[in-house]
């Protein structure tokens, strides 16, 4: 039988059939052994206990339907052996394109992890007029990101990587673990906005070959620890056969001036690794290989996984990732920097306390509002819909952290305002704090991005 979905369509479950107890006035309810769900969202339950574990409801087969967003459904709850409890049904809240769990316990086998590496990894090359460029790329399933496969020819395969590996275009041509080569494009939403976001850095290309491919599933970077141990797959220096490195998650939330910070490793990435996978030891993909320090050694960074993967979901939706922007550049103010000027506990203000702001943006919000250069920024108030809904106070030390202050406003949508407290020199000191109140705009992403 069909269960009766509140706001739209069902599909089948892709792992296990579940029983659900009927419970009048739910969204969610159905008896039968052979249980469907919906389209739209990941579906995950937990007991709340403080050993609760999560219960995997389905794999995310689509995120599209034709009706409004599923908000609740009943889901059953397996027992420590990993057995359904057809007795114990929880209510799970859906939150749309939020977190799958999958019920592995598997540490995983390094040589396994390699295998998947050399299957799923791929050579990508591209050419506009003269210039030539290449880097690497990881083949998916396309149930793990928000793609209308229908909307493909059959044979269809997906290739995630890096926008700047992907270069707006060109002659794009992608050499298959095998080596056979295909041309390749970008994927496009329902909506009809290309897969990619320059920002953050990702794409997702659409192959045809003509055989299929094993697909890499993607895993969650919110997981990752400091110390865990990564495989990183790619094609470092434009080399025809994909090589593997082996290290450790030297730092999980690298700020390293990138608005989203980093999955930093100590394993090998070079130029040309562009766009390729970091495994986790279950063989998932856990971030895309991004960048790298010129110099350093055993330092580079991968993009997580999580934020692509909300890139691309916003994309399908809105046709773009939105930003907030009010055109204020701030800039670290240092122990010492606040020593030199006095913004000092001993003169009144917090020790630990402030940004510079380095420039506004001519025509911008901020320069409409009146925030000026020089002004020291002690906290930023953030409103959706005239309510406040957090404060950052603002300790800017070391300009590795511009992209957490970058994130502070790319974090509110346009529309909405943002409450800059100030302190303004005036020649004998810094006066009182004032509060500046800036409407927030969508930033401009191709300017942002020069």
């Amino acid at each position: 039988m069909l269960c009766e979905v509140e706001g739209g369509t069902s599909a089948s479950a892709t792992s296990k059939d579940f029983g659900m107890k009927e419970s009048a006035g739910e969204a969610f309810t159905c008896t039968s052994s052979s249980v469907q769900f919906p389209r739209d969202a990941y579906l995950v339950g937990s007991d709340g206990g403080a050993n609760a574990r999560p219960s995997l409801v389905a794999r995310w087969p689509q995120i599209f339907n034709d009706g409004a967003p599923v908000k609740r459904v009943f889901v059953p709850m397996m027992d420590a052996s990993g057995e359904v409890d057809s007795a114990q049904v929880v209510e799970v809240e859906l939150v749309n394109f939020g977190r799958l769990e999958r019920l592995s316990s598997a540490s995983g086998d390094l040589s396994e992890v390699v295998k998947i590496a050399r299957s799923t990894t791929v050579f990508i090359s591209g050419r506009h007029g003269q210039q030539r460029w290449s880097g690497s790329g990881v083949i998916v399933d396309s149930a793990d990101l928000p793609v209308q496969s229908e909307m493909y020819k059959a044979g269809a395969h997906f290739i995630l990587t890096c926008q700047h590996v992907e270069n707006d275009g060109g002659r794009l041509t992608v050499a298959m673990p095998d080596g056979k080569e295909y041309f390749a494009e970008v994927a496009t939403a329902g909506n009809g906005a290309p897969l990619m976001d320059k920002v953050d850095d990702v794409a997702l290309l659409v192959v045809y070959p003509k055989r299929e491919y094993r697909k890499a599933r993607l895993g969650f970077s919110r997981e990752v620890e400091q110390g865990d141990p990564v495989v990183v797959s790619g094609h470092p220096l434009g080399l025809p056969r994909h090589t593997v490195t082996f290290g450790r998650i030297s730092q999980n939330e690298a700020e390293t001036g990138m608005v989203a910070p980093g999955l930093q490793t100590d394993a090998a990435i070079n130029p040309g690794n562009s766009g390729g996978p970091m495994f986790n030891m279950k063989g998932e993909v856990i971030g895309i290989s991004t960048y790298g320090y010129p110099g350093a050694e055993n330092t580079a960074c991968a993009q997580p996984i999580d934020v692509l993967r909300d890139d691309l979901v916003e994309v399908a939706v809105h046709g773009r990732k939105r930003r907030g922007y009010t055109g204020v550049n701030l800039a670290p103010f240092p122990l010492s920097d606040r020593y030199d000027v006095g913004f000092l506990e001993v003169n009144g203000f917090d020790d630990d306390t402030g940004a510079v702001v380095e420039r506004v943006d001519p025509g911008s919000p901020a320069d409409s509002y009146g925030i000026l250069p020089g002004d020291i920024v002690v906290s930023i108030d953030t409103y959706s819909d005239g309510i406040m809904t957090e404060s950052f106070d603002i300790d800017y030390q070391n300009s590795f952290e511009s992209g957490k202050m970058q994130r502070i406003i790319m974090g509110v949508l346009p529309g909405n305002d943002v409450v800059y407290r100030i302190y303004r020199p005036d020649g004998t000191g810094f006066g009182r704090e004032m509060e500046v109140r800036v409407p927030v705009e969508e930033l401009n992403v191709e300017e942002y991005v020069q």
